[in-house]
């Protein structure tokens, strides 16, 4: 079972230029009350007009009626909006909105955000949708849609940064497939971070572990989940990861908390194939770890 939804483009781009949750709250105004979903059914975010576009998607957790207040304590910014007040507004229409009225929650987990150029019609994978349906419809055959890249057949290969490459240091950051990459990594680190097995998903960024690749870039065996203050750190070259799997502090990060993780194994993923690559975490203890590094 999958369901396509016309979904909001200002909750859409508030979710997407986030990246930090893993629990959203697809809201709604009056209750729905949907009875054919099942967890772990895909729900696609179909953008209102003028786009009319598939942009994403996400997986079914569960569905409960909720005050605007409860909505806002149990989800916060993942309602899709900056505050409580924020919400109230725009499920009542009220400027002095009553944040007890009742609304419907349609919560999801591992939101996935495509790219515009990723964006999609229904009608691309032979999937009716008409521009006068105002809620989700279901279709009842297995999912079609595939967007995930087969990584245990797909090989990472390691290039490290040579002229011929072009790469221009103070280019803005590749972004595209930012989202895949996260979830995957979510996925495959069981929802916690590598060095503090932290599992607020507010709290955990997913890291390039070598920051300059062109191909291969948000492959996983490129990427470990880091809580946000280890991820700065590790940009910063004041701590790495050995291509043992260890952590290592710099000597000029003077902190005793950050130096108790030093030497510390990391958290692997259960299947060794998204180990990260021995080869990128080698290019960061050489070449942007800031102490001295032996093999």
């Amino acid at each position: 079972m999958i369901a396509i939804t016309p979904t909001d483009i200002d909750w859409f781009q508030f979710l997407k230029k986030r990246l930090n949750f893993q629990v959203i709250n697809f809201w709604t105004d009056t209750p729905w009350n949907p009875q054919k979903l099942n967890f772990g059914d895909k729900f696609y975010f179909l953008l209102r007009s003028p786009v009319r576009k598939i942009a994403g998607y996400a997986d079914f957790y569960y569905y409960q009626n909720l005050t605007i207040r409860e909505a806002w304590q149990k989800f916060g910014r993942g309602n899709g909006v900056n505050s409580l007040y924020e919400l109230g507004t725009k499920a009542t229409g009220d400027k002095e909105p009553d944040f007890n009225t009742e609304i419907g929650c349609i919560v999801l987990q591992n939101p996935v955000f495509l790219d515009e150029d990723d964006y999609f019609y229904p009608a691309d994978y032979n999937l009716s949708f008409s521009d006068a349906i105002s809620k989700h419809k279901y279709f009842p055959q297995r999912d079609k849609i595939h967007f995930e890249n087969d990584y245990q057949q797909v090989g990472f290969s390691f290039s490290s940064i040579s002229a011929d490459e072009e790469y221009q240091f103070n280019q803005a950051p590749q972004t595209r497939g930012q989202s895949e990459f996260r979830q995957n990594l979510f996925r495959y680190y069981n929802n916690q971070g590598v060095i503090t097995k932290e599992h607020n998903a507010e709290l955990l960024d997913a890291v390039h572990i070598h920051p300059h690749l062109t191909s291969n870039r948000h492959h996983p065996k490129n990427g470990i989940l880091l809580r946000t203050d280890f991820h700065k750190l590790f940009d910063e070259g004041l701590i790495t990861i050995t291509p043992g799997y260890q952590v290592l502090v710099a000597s000029q990060l003077e902190s005793d908390y950050y130096h108790e993780y030093h030497n510390k194994d990391i958290y692997l993923p259960d299947d060794h194939i998204f180990y990260p690559d021995q080869q990128v975490l080698e290019f960061h203890n050489r070449y942007i770890f800031r102490d001295n590094f032996k093999s």
